[in-house]
């Protein structure tokens, strides 16, 4: 086993090419689509004030990792955030552990370019706008439209929409 790479937040925005990881993200969904991966489902183990998720998984020629993350919902609007987590990465070809990362901004930035991607490759040509349901507002649009040139793009998060739907 070689040298074991630990990278903070702060390590991974400075490491972080959000080009080099939509191309990466792209191959991943193809692959998972086409059925060559190995992503069991999620699995997690829970404390009367939280859990702990892990998400094991394997694309060939991506990646082969872990993400373990907690979710303590006290935690919102606190000094602690709602969700922390770490991703760890393995050699796929004898196991050895390569590299343990904060999980956070890569989370981030995995959502909003999921959404980009689903455009990419799922939106009708002469679509000219995108709402994405679910993340946190204008997340998508800060990382790289992923509207096509010119078009809006319109995000929003559960609970901003409920409470503005249970509005009298």
């Amino acid at each position: 086993m070689g040298e074991l790479l630990v990278l903070s937040r702060c390590d991974v925005a400075e490491c972080l090419d959000i080009a080099r990881l939509r191309e990466r993200l792209t191959q991943a969904f193809v692959a998972f689509s086409d059925g060559t991966t190995s992503v069991p489902a999620r699995m997690a183990a829970f404390t009367p004030d939280g859990l702990l998720a892990a998400m094991p998984g394997y694309v060939p020629g991506v990646a082969f990792g872990l993400k373990a993350v907690t979710v303590f919902a006290g935690n919102h609007g606190g000094s602690m955030p709602s969700h922390q987590g770490l991703i760890t990465l393995f050699d796929p070809a004898n196991g050895s552990p390569i590299a343990v990362m904060d999980a956070s901004l890569i989370t981030e930035v995995r959502t909003a370019l999921s959404a980009a991607i689903a455009v990419d490759l799922g939106a009708r040509a002469d679509a000219t706008s995108v709402a994405i349901i679910g993340v946190r507002p204008g997340s998508p649009c800060r990382i790289g439209s992923p509207c096509r040139k010119g078009s809006p793009c319109r995000t929003g998060a559960a609970r901003t929409l409920f409470a503005a739907r249970s509005r009298p």
